[in-house]
């Protein structure tokens, strides 16, 4: 029986292959090449490495400038929205950002959103700021919902052109 905990692999038992990569996580199917019990094994890919989606919530890319202040008022910085999901956001920003956030969206329906900062981390010059929504009132969920429907649905209509 194939992958069966406790048993050694065999030649011919497929399996698949999960590699862990910072937060990151990758899988590919494989079949077994060459067995020596339980000490090793040797593979042969039989699909490319793919990107395992473990967010509750699907993301769509945006740029989009943003205003990011503290929960108190104090301006903290001007940012680039770079996705968006129901459920939160990642901003590009020139320096470090933490605690509570409103993130103003500019715009002819321009909102504030509340937001907790889950992380921060440098990339090069600029900082990935990752922030949860948190109390959002029904007017600010519906902007949300209606932003990620319009970007999930640009982004539905770019894969059928390409497809086509």
């Amino acid at each position: 029986m194939e992958g069966v905990p406790g048993r050694a692999f065999e030649r011919r038992d497929r399996v698949v292959l999960v590699v862990l990569r910072g937060d990151s996580r990758f899988a590919a199917e494989a079949i077994v090449v060459a067995a020596s019990g339980m000490a090793g094994i040797r593979v042969q890919l039989l699909s490319p490495w793919r990107f395992i989606e473990r967010r509750v919530f699907p993301r769509f890319e945006t740029s989009m400038r943003v205003q990011v202040t503290s929960a108190n008022g104090n301006e903290l910085a001007d940012a680039r929205l770079l996705d968006i999901s129901s459920g939160g956001m990642r901003l590009s920003a020139d320096h470090a950002i933490d605690g509570r956030i409103d993130v103003f969206i500019h715009g002819r329906d321009g909102i504030r959103l509340p937001c907790d900062v889950i992380a921060c981390r440098p990339t090069g010059r600029l900082f990935e700021v990752r922030a949860r929504f948190c109390d959002l009132g029904q007017g600010q969920h519906r902007f949300v919902q209606d932003m990620v429907s319009a970007l999930q649905a640009l982004n539905e209509r770019g894969r059928n052109l390409l497809a086509s």
